[in-house]
């Protein structure tokens, strides 16, 4: 799909349909995932879980600017609004080097719905006084109950200092899958 630019023989063959069955299903497993696109910047076609679209008609390219901005074979994180209203997500967008070279042949993009993450992560009591942050390698916060914490850079000491409160209890542990520290404050 990002090597081709004859949009027809995309069109006619299983390959649009597979990446849009694999996008349908982790999409429709996962209440967290909003949405998922790859993007092929020789056809500047966009497969999503619902279909194959056009770059040039495709409703959400908030995120664009960003890959374009892409220098390195490594994820980028957005946290944006889709299409600048709702919701809030995580946008990660992985550049697609093919074969070892330095040209990015397109993307693959997720968007993580924020207010469904927290519904997975947190207590459903609206009254627990429970503060999860989730910082990444490089002390970015990439999930926070509050939207003004996302994408700062920060230290635990720095997050626990936060806190009005001079008891708390404080819990941290690594990812073992993700390069990830979680930070759990109860008041």
């Amino acid at each position: 799909f990002a090597l081709s630019e004859d949009a027809d023989a995309i069109l006619s063959q299983d390959p649009v349909r597979t990446i849009s069955s694999h996008l349908r299903t982790a999409v429709y497993s996962n209440d967290y995932i909003h949405s998922f696109y790859v993007y092929s910047s020789v056809g500047r076609r966009i497969v999503t879980h619902i279909g194959l679209n056009e770059y040039v008609t495709f409703p959400d390219i908030d995120w664009f600017q960003s890959y374009i901005n892409i220098t390195e074979d490594a994820i980028q994180k957005l946290f944006r609004k889709i299409n600048g209203i709702y919701p809030f997500v995580i946008t990660s967008i992985k550049p697609l080097y093919v074969f070892g070279g330095t040209r990015k042949y397109g993307a693959i993009i997720v968007n993580i719905d924020i207010d469904e993450l927290q519904r997975v992560l947190l207590d459903p009591d609206p009254n627990s006084p429970e503060e999860l942050y989730v910082i990444d390698n490089n002390g970015v916060v990439i999930f926070s109950k509050s939207d003004d914490d996302l994408g700062k850079v920060a230290s635990e000491e720095e997050l626990i200092s936060n806190v009005d409160t001079k008891s708390i209890i404080v819990s941290t542990t690594k990812s073992a899958i993700y390069p990830w520290r979680f930070i759990s404050l109860h008041a």
